[in-house]
């Protein structure tokens, strides 16, 4: 018998068979004998049948058993492997991502450093004339777009009127940017050089300017990008300072080509310019001062402009004219443009394609926040300075309160054009607002003809919005009576102003909910000063209903808020009662 074999044998109780049955582990199967050689009933074998298959399927299932377990150790394994390579991979992974970016800040920063080293010395000048209201509006989304696309240091030069540098100064008292320089030159004296030429530009004097650069600047200045107001620089301006190395001996004033054929027409007028070809637009030029001083540019335009005038009797459009008489300019030609220049009357609101296409593009840097340049800008210094934190040992919950006092906020004045009125009985309302109430702005507008004086607050995007909308609105676009100054971000900060030398200053002592307005008109401050209340007879107060603002949630709903408020309220009246 094979020896893989069980054997088993049983009896019946029913007669003397004795009957034996082999179990195979190989191959199942049984095997049936009878010692006495007697036939078996079909029962008998049914029941030797059913034992059988029983301990088969008892031997099955333990060989099954045992089959999963070897596969699941197996499993088992597989699975312990393959997480370990990956794990291991990973590791890897992470070993050279971190060594690749140590090694990648290292040599950006050995970058940075000879950049900074360079660029220490390689500052870029840029020339601007701004004179007026508007254009000191314009100016600064310039600026912002300048400054998002280089890191390098950058002096500009503002040729100013009396009227933008007040704004401009202001603007950049309250504007603190790393690693640039601001300068303004009065164009006052100089004007008369120029007012004697008859000017038909929309620009008026101010484009006539330019001729006068070299004059205005300081004889230090040898180079300069001259750039018109209304220009947006989308890539790095460096770019267009390193075509300086371009200019040979012989070049002194590089502009580039007008876009469009408007002065080769066949219109009369047109012939007027005697252009070859399609001229030149000067919103963007190089200029070389050194070399224009050394052939006397003073006395050399006059003579070119008596000529010239002879024959046109005054000046045209001239250099200005651009994309939006060239409609065979692709899109993708639009897409590479470095520098947008909107150069017509209207601006931004011209209804063309080309318009449509580069008004989003200016919506992006106006609405940019200008405070961010005060943090991302790199500071030009070769030696790397240390700076010790103060660790905090105290804490106050008025801090956040009482720290407003010395926050200097970004202030715009005059975004807008403003004809000041002045004359016996003339009364003037000063207000501040958010932009969210510029309907109640309105409303009073409609009913307050006499000079208005309001400080606008809010972010970069905001006040771009609430100047577009005044400048559509039925109730305000024609005021020029009307000043509106830009504080771009949320406070009470505009109440200083040089065109208002008689208004008593309130105290900078806190921002937030305080009902401390009546309580600074009744002060002995008033009475200190001489100034007498004279009551209106045909004017009245009415506190209009409106949505409740985040300081007065605030007030209603922080006990916090409530208890510094009574203790900065206290501080002022003894401020006001101090200083009598």
């Amino acid at each position: 018998m094979d020896a893989n074999c069980n054997h088993y044998r049983t009896a019946e109780t029913s007669g003397n068979t004795n009957r034996r049955f082999t179990l195979c582990k190989e191959h199942v199967e049984w095997r049936y004998a009878d010692s006495e050689g007697y036939d078996q009933t079909t029962d008998q074998k049914k029941l030797n049948l059913e034992v059988t298959t029983r301990q088969t399927m008892q031997f099955r299932h333990s060989v099954v058993l045992q089959l999963m377990r070897k596969k699941r150790k197996v499993v088992y394994f597989v699975y312990f492997l393959t997480t370990f390579i990956l794990l291991c991979g990973f590791t890897l992974t992470l070993l050279s991502v971190e060594v690749s970016y140590i090694l990648g800040m290292r040599i950006r920063s050995l970058h940075y450093d000879s950049v900074e080293e360079d660029d220490c010395l390689k500052k870029i000048d840029i020339a601007i004339v701004t004179g007026g209201f508007e254009s000191t509006f314009r100016v600064v989304t310039q600026i912002k777009s300048i400054l998002a696309n280089t890191q390098h240091p950058v002096n500009f030069h503002f040729l100013v009127d009396d009227i933008s540098s007040v704004i401009l100064g202001k603007l950049f008292n309250t504007w603190p940017i790393p690693n640039i320089e601001t300068h303004q030159y009065n164009i006052s004296p100089f004007i008369n050089r120029i007012e004697w030429i008859p000017n038909k530009h929309y620009s008026g004097i101010y484009g006539m300017v330019k001729l006068l650069v070299p004059e205005i600047l300081p004889k230090s200045l040898d180079k300069v990008i001259l750039l018109d107001t209304d220009i947006l620089v989308v890539s790095d301006i460096s770019e267009l300072w390193s075509y300086f190395s371009q200019m040979n001996s012989s070049h002194i004033y590089s502009m580039a080509e007008n876009l469009s054929a408007w002065y080769t027409a066949g219109s009369s007028i047109r012939k007027m310019w005697p252009a070859l070809r399609r001229g030149f637009n000067s919103g963007v030029a190089l200029v070389d001062l050194g070399k224009m001083r050394q052939l006397k540019w003073d006395n050399l335009w006059r003579e070119v402009a008596i000529e010239h005038l002879r024959y046109t009797g005054g000046t045209n459009l001239a250099d200005q004219l651009g994309l939006q008489s060239d409609p065979s300019l692709c899109t993708r030609i639009l897409e590479m443009a470095k520098i947008i220049h909107w150069n017509s009357p209207k601006k931004r609101l011209n209804s063309n394609s080309y318009t449509e296409f580069f008004n989003p593009i200016y919506r992006i840097y106006s609405g940019m926040d200008g405070g961010l340049f005060s943090i991302l800008r790199k500071k030009c210094s070769i030696k790397k300075s240390v700076v010790n934190l103060s660790r905090k040992t105290s804490f106050d919950e008025c801090e956040m309160f009482t720290k407003a006092a010395g926050n200097v906020y970004r202030t715009h004045l005059f975004v807008r054009t403003f004809e000041k009125q002045e004359g016996p009985g003339t009364i003037s309302i000063v207000s501040q607002l958010s932009v969210d109430r510029l309907p109640l702005l309105e409303t009073l507008a409609t009913h307050w003809q006499e000079p208005i004086s309001v400080a606008v607050y809010g972010s970069d995007e905001e006040i771009n919005n609430f100047i577009d909308h005044v400048s559509t609105s039925e109730a305000l676009r024609q005021r020029r009576n009307i000043g509106i100054h830009a504080v771009y971000k949320q406070g009470y900060e505009s109440n200083s102003f040089t065109l208002y030398p008689r208004l008593v200053q309130i105290a900078r002592k806190f921002s937030g909910k305080i009902r401390n307005s009546f309580n600074f008109v009744l002060s002995p401050k008033f009475v200190y000063f001489s100034f007498t209340f004279t009551v209106l007879p045909d004017a009245f107060i009415m506190h209009q209903s409106h949505i409740p603002s985040m300081e007065i949630t605030k007030y209603r709903s922080s006990a916090i808020y409530r208890k510094c408020v009574r203790i900065l309220k206290g501080a002022f009246m003894r401020d006001l009662l101090n200083s009598t």
